[in-house]
């Protein structure tokens, strides 16, 4: 009689339940992003969704991912973020700093990982090693990229005596590459043609005076607006027969000569470890913001037959990935 009655209260409590497996806590995270959601994914999205699954989490089974999209429209930013909020996620995951602050504006206390430029200079966090806050994740801000990429553009192109340089002057962090890659170019020798954008206009208007200065390369610094311009840019670049450099993979994909910067693929599949320790508990002012530690250089030599560039063998050698 007593082990029956104990039988009864552990079924009644819930500890044990014969032939049926206990159903596992659907989690429930957002995804806030400045550009277009497509599908199939973005390799840097794609890799996100790897990680995840690594970690145990099957999205549409045992995690719900709310997605909000900007479509380059940075200004919608604020509302789309009030939307994840409402929905009460758990976490949300910010693409770039400007989706960072936007959810960050409206719930200060909401448990963010964010991949963006420098979160230091940014005043999302105190430091790398501790965030403090609600903030961590990852940062693909690595200081001598700007002057790598010069000299790559000196390599490629080595009878260049000039160089343009397209930039967001409203990005602080892409002030402070411009600033490198502008010494850089001094300690190379070559010229440099500056072209700040703060609006659309003149990026347009310095896309259009490219026939007259004809550089020898066009870099671009890429922040998480101007990749909303990588066709555009690439498609200009290929029109003058000038080689073109960016620091994003996708711009290579759309049209440039070479990108050389972290892979993106790689950071964005370490976010889901950010995602998967949170929603274990841990804290994100506990968790340092990690900085890219792999490289990668991309070339597309169908570009490159197209503008009459020779990619130089030692280029080609140490290339990660080439786009025929």
């Amino acid at each position: 009689m007593m082990k029956r009655r104990r039988l009864l209260l552990a079924l009644g409590a819930g500890l044990i339940a014969p032939g049926i497996e206990a159903q596992p806590k659907v989690r429930r995270i957002g995804y806030l992003t400045p550009h277009a959601l497509i599908e199939p994914p973005t390799p840097e999205r794609a890799g996100f969704l790897a990680g995840l699954r690594e970690l145990g989490y099957q999205p549409g089974r045992n995690l719900i991912i709310e997605y909000r999209a900007g479509d380059s429209d940075f200004d919608r930013l604020p509302d789309l973020a009030a939307e994840l909020v409402k929905l009460r996620v758990e976490l949300i995951v910010a693409i770039s700093g400007e989706a960072t602050i936007a959810v960050k504006a409206i719930n200060p206390t909401m448990p963010m990982v964010t991949v963006s430029g420098d979160p230091v200079q940014q005043g999302l966090i105190k430091s790398y090693a501790r965030p403090g806050g609600t903030i961590t994740g990852m940062s693909f801000i690595a200081p001598e990229l700007g002057a790598k990429r010069v000299a790559l553009a000196k390599e490629i192109a080595p009878q260049a005596r000039r160089i343009a340089v397209i930039w967001n002057a409203r990005d602080s962090i892409a002030n402070n590459e411009w600033s490198a890659m502008r010494g850089a170019a001094r300690t190379l020798e070559l010229a440099v043609d500056p072209m700040p954008m703060a609006e659309a206009d003149d990026l347009a208007r310095s896309l259009d005076s490219l026939r007259e200065l004809r550089p020898g390369a066009l870099m671009v610094i890429v922040d998480a607006r101007l990749v909303g311009f990588r066709k555009i840019i690439s498609d200009a670049a290929m029109r003058q027969r000038i080689p073109c450099l960016a620091g994003w993979r996708e711009f290579v994909t759309a049209g440039a000569l070479a990108s050389y910067a972290p892979d993106f693929r790689a950071l964005f599949h370490r976010l889901a470890f950010y995602v998967d320790r949170i929603l274990r508990g841990a804290k994100p002012a506990d968790l340092p913001v990690e900085q890219p530690t792999k490289f990668e250089l991309v070339l597309n030599l169908k570009t490159a037959k197209a503008i009459g560039i020779a990619i130089p063998p030692p280029v080609l050698v140490r290339a990660d990935e080439v786009i025929q």
